[in-house]
């Protein structure tokens, strides 16, 4: 049986989900709670376990992807389907390579796809419980999936470990890796550990990250064969490998392990270090997030104008600010730096069908922060070669008189005025040169720059709307909600 977590903060959304899983009355499913927003989600995750959370991608508040790294912390075997709007295309892909299963397009959810999904995520974890014996996978790598079920007893914690062979008052440390071939990768520790002999040594598996947890009789003797065992790990399998810092308490395994987690996370941005250990990480300030954002903002907006000379400049200094990151911050980093990747896509997808050989990051490698460094700037060049270059006079002075007036009521009409053409063919003319219609790239600008001012000034809705060149408030909520996937106060929720 899977249980399941809903969470939607429109109330028919989510209770349409719940009514759709309930009235198949299928033993095997169980929704234990729905909530209305990502914190609340969050506290009801950690009181229920949930085997799967159902969760809308753009919520007031906390987010579904802030969401998903909040209870994955915590609850790292938790699966999550995804609920989004064509309008939130990059996020959807961000939570994707974040670790969401699957995601559902909310105009076309059926319940059928839906149950099936479900369907699938319970016959994965009867997979798993079927192919072990008690703590132990059948590939021989040990399960630590009843640690989080504990996170809290530590007397649960000490007995874990000493029942799987490891001794109260020695020293551990946990090394991580990123799981690749599991066999291969089992045979290989296995190796080391015989060569190596520390006191202990076991290799765990949890998702799709491996630990390999060992302990000896002192600190120094343990951190010389981790080092060791690392060293030959990475020459052996030309794969990168964290090492956590030695700990002594038996009843901290289970924060170990997450501190091991963040580190092999961390090797997204340090795709040229072989190994990546905790002390690399000592007395590094907190990344100002705020400022990344703002960043952040200045790259859409300058993408937005197709000044990509500007936008390669801008993402260069934002790509900078992610050179030296605290250990709290690695998960953050992560998922924001992976969103730009697939906003810049989402922004390519848009023309995609006039562009031959368009690249995709679908079958790119996203593993690194150089990839996706390497593939932003494919999509950057594609951009810049199809649509940045070669624009006509009239349509040059057009984009510049939107750049500047874009709070004015301006019209099509005036516009074609302005640059000594007939509406009918500057309409033409325009389409064909920046591959959209006049009507939805003054739409979209707007957005943006509504967006822009939302996030990083005080003004109120109202007064953002007017900024602008929207008369009716109304009327402005109502089109961000539709192209934007969320309403402009719970933005403004969020900048506060």
């Amino acid at each position: 049986m899977i249980t399941i977590l809903v969470v939607d903060d429109e109330a028919p959304i989510r209770d349409w989900i719940v009514y759709s899983i309930e009235r198949e009355k299928r033993s095997e499913f169980q929704v234990v709670a729905s909530a209305r927003n990502g914190k609340e989600a969050y506290d009801l995750a950690l009181q229920h376990k949930p085997d799967v959370v159902v969760t809308d991608i753009k919520m007031p508040g906390m987010d579904g992807i802030e969401l998903m790294q909040a209870i994955l912390e915590q609850l790292p075997y938790t699966g999550f389907i995804i609920l989004t709007n064509y309008a939130e295309f990059s996020y959807a892909r961000a939570a994707m390579a974040y670790g969401a299963k699957h995601y559902l397009l909310k105009s076309e959810l059926r319940s059928a796809d839906l149950i099936r999904l479900l369907q699938d995520l319970n016959q994965t974890k009867m997979k798993i419980i079927e192919g072990k014996r008690t703590d132990i996978y059948a590939n021989g790598f040990l399960d630590v999936y009843d640690l989080y079920q504990h996170p809290d007893n530590l007397s649960f914690a000490k007995g874990f470990c000493l029942r799987h062979g490891m001794t109260v008052g020695q020293p551990y440390c946990i090394l991580g890796l990123r799981e690749s071939n599991r066999f291969g990768q089992k045979e290989l520790l296995d190796s080391l550990l015989h060569e190596f002999q520390p006191l202990f040594g076991i290799a765990a598996l949890q998702q799709q990250i491996v630990f390999l947890i060992l302990q000896d009789t002192k600190a120094n003797l343990l951190i010389d064969k981790a080092q060791h065992i690392a060293e030959r790990y990475t020459q052996s399998s030309g794969q990168q490998i964290a090492i956590g810092h030695v700990k002594h308490n038996l009843e901290e395994i289970v924060p170990s392990l997450g501190e091991t987690e963040l580190l092999v996370h961390a090797l997204f941005f340090h795709p040229a270090q072989p190994i990546l250990a905790f002390n690399r990480f000592h007395h590094l300030p907190p990344v100002d997030r705020a400022a990344v954002r703002r960043m952040n903002q200045e790259v859409i907006s300058l993408l937005e104008s197709r000044d990509y000379q500007k936008t390669r400049e801008a993402l260069s200094a934002w790509s900078a600010a992610f050179d030296n990151l605290a250990l709290e911050d690695v998960l953050w980093a992560k998922e924001t730096y992976l969103k730009m990747v697939f906003s810049l896509e989402e922004r390519l997808s848009q023309v995609r069908g006039e562009i031959p050989d368009c690249p995709s990051t679908d079958s790119g490698d996203l593993t690194s922060l150089q990839a996706c460094w390497q593939c932003m700037l494919r999509m950057l060049e594609v951009l810049e070669t199809s649509f940045g270059k070669g624009y006509s006079r009239n349509i040059q002075q057009a984009l510049s008189y939107i750049r500047t007036n874009y709070a004015k009521q301006i019209s099509l009409m005036e516009i074609a005025a302005h640059v000594g053409l007939s509406p009918e063919y500057f309409s033409r003319l325009f389409k064909e040169e920046t591959g959209e219609n006049f009507s939805v790239h003054l739409m979209m600008y707007r957005l943006n720059q509504a967006q822009r001012l939302l996030k990083q000034t005080d003004l109120k809705v109202y007064e953002v709307a007017s900024a602008v060149g929207y008369a009716t408030p109304s009327y402005f909520s109502k089109l961000y909600r539709t192209y934007m996937g969320a309403l402009p106060e719970s933005v403004r929720r969020e900048k506060s």
